[in-house]
This record gives structure tokens, C-alpha cells and sequence, in this order.
């Protein structure tokens, strides 16, 4: 296809990205040492998230951003657009996230997040803001 070109590996599965952030943070070297031999160290973590390849996934890799408990901003698994997302079922822990709109333009994104009353939180609307103009210009070599 001309004119695209495939995300960096650093682009893939940071979720809820942003410059800088660890995905790694919750692992903590341990040492397991039982003799005065020195013995390979492995991570442990009790807050290892396993990340999805799935949209409708809690733990899909690309997050942009979590509006409201119910409603998140995605990059599409195809790297074509950014996907604005609802969550099926009132409780939380049930339900799947279901895609509602699909836009290429930052303007157009934030303009139907402010249609649905999903931008009261600053640190959303900065997020958003950040982003670049086209879709298209996101992963440009």
C-alpha cells in the first residue's frame, strides 16, 4: 500500500501510552540465592498484565487514553485510524469494549469526545491534544 509504513517496535503494545512510560514498572529483580553460589535472578509480579492483540480486550496494547470508566480512545490493530471505544455492560468487570466511531483527524476525535461529554479531564484533553493531526502522520518514517 503506498504511503504506509509499519509502527516502530517501540510504538507496539504500550498501553495507555505516553512518553516515557514504563510498561515494566511492576517487575522487581529477585535473587534466588541459597548457597554462597551466585544463581540467575528471575522477576517476579503481582501486577504483570499480560497484553491483548483484541480491540474488545481490557488489556488491548494500544490505549491512547481512558475517557470515563465506560468509554477509551484506541489505535486500531491495523495502524489505520483511532477508534473511540464503549464498554458493553455496566459493571466494569464484564461486558467488551465495542468500537463507536473511527476517525483519522484529531479534530474530528476530539470533536466527538466533547459530543459524548468526555472531555472534563484535563489530563484527557492534553493527551488528546498531543496527538498529531492525521493519523497518518503517527507513524511516518
Amino acid at each position: 500500500m503506498k504511503g504506509f509504513h509499519t509502527p516502530p517496535a517501540s510504538a507496539i503494545c504500550h498501553p495507555l501510552a505516553g512518553l516515557g512510560r514504563d510498561t515494566h514498572s511492576g517487575l522487581q529483580k529477585k535473587s534466588v540465592t541459597g548457597s554462597g553460589r551466585k544463581a540467575p535472578e528471575i522477576f517476579e509480579s503481582s501486577d504483570v498484565v499480560q497484553l491483548a492483540h483484541r480491540e474488545r480486550d481490557d488489556e488491548y496494547c494500544e490505549v491512547i487514553v481512558q475517557l470515563a470508566p465506560r468509554w477509551r480512545v484506541i489505535v486500531c490493530k491495523d495502524y489505520l485510524q483511532w477508534i473511540i471505544q464503549k464498554r458493553t455492560a455496566e459493571p466494569l468487570h464484564r461486558g467488551v469494549w465495542r468500537s463507536q466511531s473511527y476517525v483519522t483527524s484529531r479534530n474530528s476525535l476530539i470533536r466527538l469526545c466533547a459530543s459524548l461529554g468526555l472531555l472534563s479531564d484535563q489530563a484527557v484533553r492534553a493527551t488528546l491534544d498531543a496527538l498529531p493531526e492525521q493519523f497518518s502522520e503517527l507513524y511516518k518514517k
